[in-house]
């Protein structure tokens, strides 16, 4: 069902079901803990070249406010490919970590991956903390403009179900364009860091399925 509402609305849009207005860039991933987290983000390399792309959940025009999108790929970041992470804006305390929220501020609030992560024999929520800097309106222009004069930064944090936030490593966004057709987070993840739990992962699979099939998207990303 959930599959084809998103097919629908993709097809209708001839885009993304969501989050399809969009920017991508260039980025640099660092880690800086030894979180397991970290170390899986990393491969094990202090520094990695990353893809990021910035969008606006529903697509609302301009600065209006939205749920706003972070995504994030590592390329080789996983056996046979790369590895994705999504990022929604969102709250830092633990009822809110798994809750998209609007905002009209890329640097307003910190952002989450929504559904927890299985990593080390536990459950992990991954954030990205925007690190300071002047007010940021929310459009993907904008956070494009700003990119290209000074790097956008974030810290990437992990928590447990209950949980305080500790960086596991920092993010670097540059204004230096880049394609990236799609992220998938359900399908490129590591084998050691797999998203949960299995109901939603389910609902999510469907969803980026659909979106996919809407707009002609190959059926696998590419690497």
């Amino acid at each position: 069902m959930i599959d084809t509402v998103f097919r629908v609305l993709a097809r209708w849009r001839h885009a993304r079901a969501v989050h399809s207005p969009g920017v991508a860039l260039r980025g640099v991933l660092r880690a800086t803990g030894r979180d397991p987290v970290a170390r899986l983000l990393s491969g094990g390399e202090p520094e990695r070249d990353v893809l990021v792309r910035v969008s606006k959940g529903a697509g609302t025009p301009g600065t209006w406010p939205d749920v706003l999108g972070l995504a994030v790929r590592v390329p080789g970041g996983r056996p046979g490919g790369p590895l994705d992470l999504l990022f929604d804006s969102s709250g830092s305390l633990p009822v809110l970590r798994a809750l998209p929220l609007p905002r009209r501020n890329w640097r307003a609030r910190p952002y989450s991956t929504v559904l927890p992560y299985r990593v080390d024999g536990g459950l992990r929520w991954i954030g990205a903390f925007p690190a300071g800097g002047e007010r940021l309106p929310s459009s993907t222009e904008a956070f494009r403009a700003a990119a290209e004069r000074h790097p956008v930064m974030f810290t990437l944090t992990v928590a447990e179900p209950f949980g305080r936030w500790r960086a596991v490593a920092e993010l670097e966004v540059r204004g230096e364009p880049e394609r990236v057709e799609w992220f998938d987070p359900m399908v490129n993840h590591h084998p050691e860091l797999r998203p949960a739990p299995g109901v939603l992962v389910r609902l999510r699979l469907a969803a980026y399925r659909g979106s996919r099939e809407g707009r002609g998207a190959p059926a696998h990303p590419r690497s």
